[in-house]
């Protein structure tokens, strides 16, 4: 199986089990020289188990990272450095600046326009109601270039 192959056969996988029976069957699961501490940080437990202990406070959460993912690509591709004074310093300014809506009301915004912008973050239920696997997917700062960064004079 090709790297592509794998990687589409690993996100399609719905349990943990799945996910661990096609690492073994890729002869990944054992083998330590595939594996890294996770940000190259023996010591990444506070990163990791910094998260909500409540499943519904941990999608709010990935959620709000998802915003925040698509509002820093906007400052990006606008020009701006997200950390700069002329970034928006509230989540209404961002949809003014960037989006055009207007009082922070998406209901000043046409149907259609809102069906755009929805399509900035997709939240994808798979599996069944008894074992649901959850995905997010955004638009966000992983669809900006690097040429886009140093366009901008952004490190």
């Amino acid at each position: 199986m090709n790297t592509k192959d794998f990687a589409i056969s690993l996100a399609k996988t719905e349990t943990e089990e799945a996910v661990i029976k096609l690492l073994k069957e890729m002869n990944f699961w054992n083998n330590l020289e595939c594996w890294v501490p996770f940000g190259d940080n023996e010591n990444n437990f506070s990163t990791i188990g910094n998260h909500q202990s409540r499943a519904d406070a941990a999608l709010v959460e990935k959620i709000v990272n998802s915003i925040d993912a698509v509002l820093i690509k906007e400052c990006i591709l606008h020009g701006l450095a997200p950390d700069s004074p002329k970034a928006p310093n509230s989540m209404a300014e961002a949809m003014s600046q960037f989006f055009e809506i207007k009082d922070s009301q998406l209901s000043n915004i046409s149907v259609q326009r809102r069906r755009q912008l929805s399509n900035n973050i997709i939240l994808a239920a798979t599996g069944s109601v008894r074992k649901m696997n959850l995905t997010i997917a955004d638009s966000g700062l992983s669809t900006v270039s690097r040429t886009d960064f140093i366009r901008y004079g952004i490190s």
